[in-house]
Order: C-alpha cells, then structure tokens, then sequence
C-alpha cells in the first residue's frame, strides 16, 4: 500500500516594521492613557486627573480633551468642584437632564464650551424642549466665534417647526454665524428646505429668504419651496400678504380650496408659474369638481408656451372627460408642448368620440400615427379606421360607427351596415361578425351573410353558428354552406349539426355532404 505523505506549507509571517509596532504602542497606550483620566473624573478625583492631563496631553482624544479643558479652566473659579461635577455628570455620564444648569453656570463665569460638545449640548436642550436655552448657547457661541456644524441649525429649526416656535431669532442667529463664516458645512442638504418651511409657515417669510439667500442651491431640494421662494423673491415680502397666506396655504398645507385663489393671483401679478406647479392646481381643481377652472389652467400654460406634463392630461381626462381639454391637448401637441404619449392619445381619442367630434379624434390620430405608436384597443381602432374612411362620403356613418363599436349599441348595427353599404365602403370580417352577432332579425342574419359571400369576407365559425342556433332557416343554412365551400368559414362538427337542423330538400341534401370535409373519420360519424 503506497503512504500517502501530507506536505505542510510554511508561509512565510510578514512581521510589522518597527513604525508600525511604535504606531501600535502609541494607540494602546493612548487607550490606556484615556480611560485612566476617564476613570479618575468619574470618581471625581479631579486633583489627580488635572495632574494625569498636565503631565500628558497629547494622547487626549478630542471630545475628553474638550471636557478636560472646561474642568480645568473651572479648577480655577469658585464651586469649581459642584460644577466640575455637572460637567461630568453631562458629558461622561450622559445625564442629560443637568443641561440647563449647566448652561446657567457656563455663562455667569463666561465659559465657552468647546466646539466637539457644543453640538451634545444644543441637542440636548432640544430635546428637553429648552429651545430658548438652545438658542443662548448658540449665542455664546457666537460671542466667542466657535464654529457650529450646519447640523446644529438644522436641528434648531426643525424643532421650531414640530413645536411651532417663532423661527426669527435663530434665524437671525444663523445669519450672524453665515456671514462671519462660522458654519461648518454649510451646504447640507435640507437644510435651506427646513429653515424655508418653518419660516413660511410661521410668517417669517422675509428671515427665510434672507437665510438661504447665503446658501449654496443644493440646500433647497423641495421643488414646491423652491417654486414659492422664486414667487417671494420678486414681490415685497417684508409683510405677509394675501398672496402669501393663499400660496404657502396650498403649497405647503396642500389645501385645494386655495388652488384657483392661488393661480389667479399669480396670473394677476405676472409671476411665472412652472409646469408642476400648475400640474398641482388643475390636480387641485379636478377633485374639487371645477373642470372648467382646470380646463382654464391648461389654456393659460398653452398661452405662456409652458409644457404640461402627459399624466396632467391624462388625470384630467379620467376626472372631467372634458371635449374642451381634448382640444387644448391637441394644440399642445401641435406647439410641442405636451408629451405625446399612445395611452394619453387613446384616452383622449376616446373622450372626442364620447362627444362626437370625429373631427377632433382625427386630429389626434394623425399625431397617434406621426409617432408611430400602436393600440391594443381594439374597438377604439376599428371606430377610427371606419370614421377616417367614411368621413369624406357620409356625415352620417362617423355617428353611427361611435354608436355601434364604442358605445356598443346593438340597434345601431343594421343602419350602419346599409349606410357602409350606400357608401360603397368594405366592412371587414370583425365588423361584419359584430353586425352579425347583434342581428336582431332571420333577414338581418341573411343579408348580412349574403353580403360575406359576395364581397368574400371570412366569418368565424362561432357567429355563423349562433346565428343557426337562433334562427334555424333553411336560407340561413344555404348560405352557411356556400361560405364553407367558399372557404369563407372554417367547417366544425357544431356548425354541420347546425345546418342539418335548419336545412330541408336540397339543402339538406348538401349539409350531410359536408361531413366529407373533416379531416377525421370519428367527426364524420357525429350525427
């Protein structure tokens, strides 16, 4: 038997180079370094973790070194050791509810907190609903030009907002800070979103503009405040007006009440409105049930060469069914100011037959073909194939064409089909099986099966053989089997049955012959 020898691989250890065993040394002993002074404050020994920090400060990570130096600069004040003590009890035990008095003391012995805790701090006293004391520290801040982190801002005006708190004075605070360059990160994304919602809702319609008026763009990313600040910006807003009562009204609460309120006086005063926004109002407008105020919205975009939006059309379609909005999309379309889009276009195409303007679904259909689209509604397609190649013979059919394929009136069948006729117009297999399914009559049946036969139109098997079932009459069954052997209607087992029922002499005669023309032996035997 042969040994199987396993082979044991060495790899090679890569050891750390004496740097990196120094950086190692350095991180460990900074961790021990930290937690000893860490320890020592907790216990409130401050004596020996003043005399661990002078004798050692560069291994400090900053948020203990920020404590480290408010404890020492406290050491040296009286109730320094009750203060020390709260200091502690905020920072390292994470008793936020000391905040407060903490503040209070701060400022009667001007001590400034340090950048890495201002944040903790202001968070804190929001939290505890101490926005005022929030703002005061903010203000000592500032006193001692300590840059705040836009986060700090951020937080500030939120809660003003949650609570409805007056947003003036940290707007004005923020404003101090901004233009002494004492925001860190000044481009936060939402931040001009929040300080622009607060503001408006509160009044403060002029201090928002002013703040984000020192902010990169970006900070504002609500297309709906974005739309009201361009608004404010070119009228006086120093004093709120109607008009900003009625735009903040509907574009910040969203109350459609304000919608046509809030248009007209744009429109009065020349102060350009976007697609979306106008998109909002007719939206607004349509639920209220004002489709000719809707209706008005679009003809105004129409008129300041501003595209509307494809779903705008289409919501107006479903919610009014309005021939006038139909219209208004068509010329859109024309000017390029709408999207073209094969499912508006149908919907729209519906709507013009819904009033009869053939005309105006014509229109729409030239547009519907330009762009090379296609409909799987099948009734829509054939009223719009017999309405476009009627329309030049016979005002009359294009009504009776709407009657019968969409409104799918049976009692419309046989007057079209005599008007197609007159006309000289070819009815295909589909309509003519539609007519033929919604005969009322044996003579119905018979003309129209008389008419497949002599302009050699195919029939499905299954109309020809509802209309035996129903009328069972030797000349329907004639003309059943001259279609057959015509090759005009597939043979079946039912449709055979059928003609023997209703065949006599001749015919008859005929119907039986016709089980020669199946292809299997067992069919023929079905009797």
């Amino acid at each position: 038997m042969r040994r199987l020898v396993h082979r044991v691989v060495h790899e090679r250890v890569a050891w750390p180079n004496a740097s990196t065993l120094r950086s190692l040394s350095t991180a460990v002993s900074s961790d021990i370094y930290a937690q000893k002074l860490q320890h020592h404050l907790l216990d409130s020994d401050f004596d020996t973790a003043l005399q661990v920090f002078k004798a050692e400060r560069t291994n400090v990570p900053p948020n203990l070194m920020a404590v480290m130096s408010i404890v020492e600069h406290l050491d040296k004040t009286d109730k320094a050791r009750l203060i020390q003590k709260y200091t502690i009890a905020f920072f390292l035990k994470r008793q936020h509810q000391v905040a407060p008095t903490l503040v209070t003391a701060y400022k009667n012995l001007g001590i400034s907190i340090p950048q890495p805790l201002l944040r903790e701090v202001v968070l804190s006293l929001l939290h505890e609903n101490e926005t005022s004391r929030a703002l005061e520290v903010i203000g000592m801040a500032f006193r001692d030009r300590v840059p705040i982190s836009a986060d700090i801002f951020y937080q500030c005006f939120s809660q003003c907002e949650e609570l409805s708190i007056d947003p003036r004075p940290f707007a004005a605070m923020f404003i101090q800070f901004q233009k002494a360059q004492l925001v860190n990160f000044p481009g936060l994304p939402s931040l001009g979103s929040v300080i622009l919602s607060v503001c408006f809702s509160q009044g403060a319609i002029a201090d928002g503009l002013a703040c984000v008026s020192l902010l990169p763009p970006s900070s504002v990313d609500s297309k709906k405040l974005q739309f009201l600040r361009q608004a404010f910006e070119v009228v006086d807003s120093t004093e709120t007006t109607a008009l900003h009562q009625t735009l903040i009204a509907f574009v910040q609460v969203e109350d459609d009440s304000k919608a046509w309120e809030a248009f007209s006086l744009l429109r009065e005063k020349n102060i350009a409105m976007t697609s979306a926004f106008l998109k909002d109002i007719a939206a607004a407008l349509f639920r209220l049930g004002r489709q000719d105020q809707a209706n008005e919205v679009f003809a105004y975009a129409l008129t300041q060469n501003i595209k509307m939006p494809a779903l705008a059309f289409m919501l107006g379609f479903q919610k009014s069914r309005s021939l006038s909005l139909v219209a208004i999309y068509r010329d859109a379309l024309r000017q390029n100011l709408a999207e073209p889009t094969g499912k508006v276009l149908s919907v729209a195409m519906r709507v013009a037959f819904e009033h009869s303007d053939s005309s105006l679904a014509l229109d729409l259909k030239a547009i519907f073909d330009q762009q090379n689209f296609t409909s799987a509604d099948k009734r829509l397609n054939a009223t719009l194939e017999y309405v476009a190649r009627s329309a030049s013979h016979d005002q009359d059919i294009p009504p009776l064409v709407i009657d019968f394929v969409l409104n799918q009136r049976t009692s419309a069948a046989m007057p079209l089909f005599w008007r197609l006729v007159e006309a000289q117009i070819d009815i295909h297999g589909e309509m003519l099986q539609g007519m033929l399914n919604a005969a009322e009559a044996a003579s119905n049946a018979e003309d129209l099966l008389t008419y497949a036969m002599k302009n050699g139109v195919a029939l499905g098997t299954a109309a020809v053989v509802s209309s035996l079932a129903r009328w069972p009459q030797d000349s329907l069954a004639a003309i059943a089997v001259d279609l057959i052997h015509a090759n005009l209607v597939q043979v079946s087992p039912s449709l055979i049955r059928r003609i023997n029922a209703a065949a006599a002499g001749d015919t008859y005669a005929a119907s039986v012959a016709l089980w020669d023309l199946l292809p299997r032996k067992e069919d023929k035997q079905e009797l």
